[in-house]
């Protein structure tokens, strides 16, 4: 219906326009705040789907929620996965790894652990996110509708660089804890030399 159609325009344009703000701000910014923004964009979208859900149902009826969900996780979707490529760019992730993969040189172990804090709380913080869809959306869920949200997530493209992510920091801890045990096993050296001469 008419009515139902117009609504769902103007929740997809709320998305939109917040969420490309918000990612032209954070461009003027350095260093650029991209876990902030993350967390900013997937926040404003589980307000909203819960929001506009909600008038969704009072106005055209039951089972519009699982409506107003897909289309602000269809909106959102674009905006996020620009966010998640830009962070991987910026920290220069495939390259990284790669160097990290091939050089035998002095990593600094201080910066690695930093990016490892970074990437996982950015996994985690898009896990929380889909897991919230899951359970407002999924069977039982306050808008539980005919919508697989399983397939919904992972066939998004914000999903796909995630799993891109995840994949380079099991990539990344293995390099990390591999030199904080070279570290240790030299540090044994040291203090066994030192204690029998």
């Amino acid at each position: 219906d008419e009515g139902a159609a117009e609504f769902a325009k103007y929740v997809q344009a709320v998305v939109r326009d917040q969420a490309e703000a918000d990612i032209d701000n954070a461009s003027r910014v350095s260093p650029p705040p991209y876990l902030a923004l993350a967390a900013r964009l997937l926040d404003q979208v589980a307000a909203r789907i819960d929001e506009f859900g909600t008038a969704a149902e009072e106005a055209f009826g039951e089972g519009r929620g699982g409506n107003v969900v897909q289309l602000m996780h269809t909106a959102a979707d674009p905006h996020m996965a620009t966010v998640l490529r830009r962070y991987s760019e910026y920290r220069n992730l495939p390259n990284r790894m790669r160097e990290m993969s091939t050089s035998k040189a002095e990593r600094d172990a201080r910066e690695l652990d930093v990016l490892l804090d970074e990437m996982s709380v950015l996994t985690q913080r898009c896990e929380q996110y889909y897991r919230f869809l899951r359970n407002i959306a999924g069977p039982g869920g306050k808008f539980a509708a005919s919508l697989d949200t399983t397939a919904m997530v992972k066939l998004s493209l914000a999903y796909r660089i995630v799993q891109d992510i995840v994949f380079q920091y099991v990539a990344l801890e293995q390099v990390f804890m591999g030199d904080n045990v070279q570290k240790a096993m030299k540090m044994e050296e040291v203090t066994g030399s030192g204690v029998t001469s």
